[in-house]
């Protein structure tokens, strides 16, 4: 960018080219057209011309160069007489220096006048700049000023209207006061000092937060304040200048404790709800067991004793009519049908394979049934730990299986289901796949709040699993969880495919 006086400088340039050519034309015109006095005072007109100029000397050096050559032009000139043309010429050089003179002190007057209006404007704009500032420092609602260090005591210099009305008082009434005598605690001066030369020493911001002590009362007793000091430099009697911004963050601290201490309790409480839910989900198993042994060892063999015992009077009573013989066949099939589905039942609400031969197995007669009962192609690879896995880990596993088939029947629409079941060297994997219909995220959002899905949320939480649902429109939906291995004594694992 050019200095303001950059464009002048091609115009200064022509002017003083002006001023030369003329004086040096007037100077050729005295030498070969002698017209007396009327020539040399024709020099007057370079002097004139130099108010053009901006150097401030410019009318007495051209003053000057133009008598030279007047002087010069006595002995050049071809006037014969010697003494009027010294009296003429000196008129003219007498002449050329009142002009110049003129013409300097006119100018002078001029940029005087120009220098006082702008001077005025530039304080007239320091001051609407200094009200401005003044007018944002006693509005804002952050406590701001400036101390001073005087012989290790702090004294206030100047503060904001926000640290005056904190403290009781006026800003004007707060100037030139240590600190001791603003209400302020006897050793503020003390706790500050180290955070003033820390400031001072590394030259950058110091940040802090701190707690007025309640005892002995202060205007600020209690109050939690974040503040931030910055060295600005010494002032006039040679003390440092240090400036500062202070907030009342109470208010602020007690929402954030109120918040921490509902967080906590919320915590709490979830903590408490995954109990009683884990308590839950094993009475329900319980009570799953139970029912389903109750229903296998004592009412399905109560049918089937029943059903042998129609049996039994349909072979000792041969001579029975054709239609009570009919009617007692038809009570032994719907016998025999019923025990069917009591088995049936009580495998269902706690599969006996799930103890006796493990998950594997458990898995692999729950898709078997699947496929049967909705026509979908269930795809299996199955480990097998060579030991059983802790009791809660193989229910989690079974019944996230269920719950996840239950759901691909339901609304998937697919043809075939990839059921996997892994370990690695301390998790164990299931990966249930299906070639569905998929669903977006909006659907996935609404499904998350069944039952079915915050079951399987649970269940896998409570084991300290995690569980991964993805799916897209038209790629099916995958299901993933991760299990650690609790109570698994052997690492060893064998490989089943079907």
């Amino acid at each position: 960018m050019s200095s303001p006086g950059a464009p002048e400088q091609p115009s200064q340039h022509m002017v003083q080219a002006v001023i030369a050519g003329l004086a040096v034309a007037i100077f050729i015109l005295d030498n070969f057209f002698p017209l007396g006095f009327a020539v040399p005072a024709l020099y007057l007109l370079p002097i004139i011309l130099t108010v053009r100029l901006l150097h401030p000397m410019a009318p007495f050096i051209t003053a000057g160069w133009t008598t030279g050559l007047t002087i010069i032009g006595i002995w050049t000139s071809p006037i014969p007489s010697f003494q009027p043309g010294l009296f003429n010429r000196s008129l003219v050089i007498l002449a050329s220096w009142v002009a110049a003179t003129l013409i300097w002190h006119t100018t002078q007057k001029h940029a005087r006048r120009e220098l006082e209006a702008l001077v005025a404007a530039r304080t007239a704009a320091l001051r609407q700049s200094e009200s401005t500032l003044h007018s944002f420092f006693d509005a804002t609602d952050l406590m701001m000023g400036v101390v001073e260090v005087v012989d290790g005591k702090l004294v206030m210099v100047i503060t904001n209207r926000a640290a005056a009305t904190l403290v009781g008082t006026n800003s004007d009434n707060m100037a030139s006061q240590p600190l001791s005598e603003l209400g302020f605690s006897p050793d503020a001066s003390d706790f500050w000092m180290p955070h003033l030369e820390k400031a001072r020493r590394t030259g950058q911001t110091v940040r802090l937060e701190y707690q007025f002590p309640s005892t002995p009362p202060t205007v600020l007793a209690s109050r939690i304040i974040a503040s931030a000091v910055s060295f600005i430099g010494p002032s006039a009697a040679g003390n440092p200048l240090f400036a500062w911004i202070q907030e009342d963050i109470t208010e602020k601290k007690q929402i954030e404790q109120r918040m921490e201490a509902n967080r906590r309790s919320l915590e709490a409480s979830q903590t408490q709800l995954r109990h009683l839910t884990a308590q839950l989900l094993t009475a329900q198993e319980d009570e799953r067991r139970r029912i389903a042994r109750e229903l296998h060892d004592d009412v399905n063999q109560r049918t089937v004793s029943l059903a042998y015992e129609i049996d039994n009077q349909l072979q000792q009573m041969p001579g029975l009519p054709t239609d009570a013989r009919d009617t007692l066949q038809f009570v032994r099939n719907e016998v025999a049908e019923l025990s069917d589905q009591l088995r049936d039942l009580a495998r269902r609400l706690h599969p006996s394979v799930l103890d006796d031969l493990g998950i594997a197995s458990a898995l692999q007669v729950c898709a078997r049934e699947f496929e049967q009962r909705e026509r979908i192609r269930v795809h299996l690879t199955l480990q097998k730990a060579s030991r059983p896995l802790n009791r809660n880990l193989s229910e989690c596993l079974f019944r996230v299986t269920q719950e996840a088939l239950r759901n691909v029947a339901k609304h998937a629409k697919a043809t075939q289901v990839q059921l996997a079941l892994t370990f690695s060297e301390d998790h164990v994997m299931l990966q249930i796949d299906d070639d569905g219909c998929g669903f977006t995220p909006q659907q996935r959002q609404n499904a998350q709040q069944g039952l079915g899905l915050i079951s399987m949320g649970e269940r896998v939480r409570l084991v300290q699993g995690t569980i991964t649902i993805s799916s897209d429109i038209g790629r099916g939906t995958h299901l993933s969880i991760s299990l650690p291995l609790i109570g698994v004594a052997d690492e060893q694992t064998s490989h089943f495919t079907r």
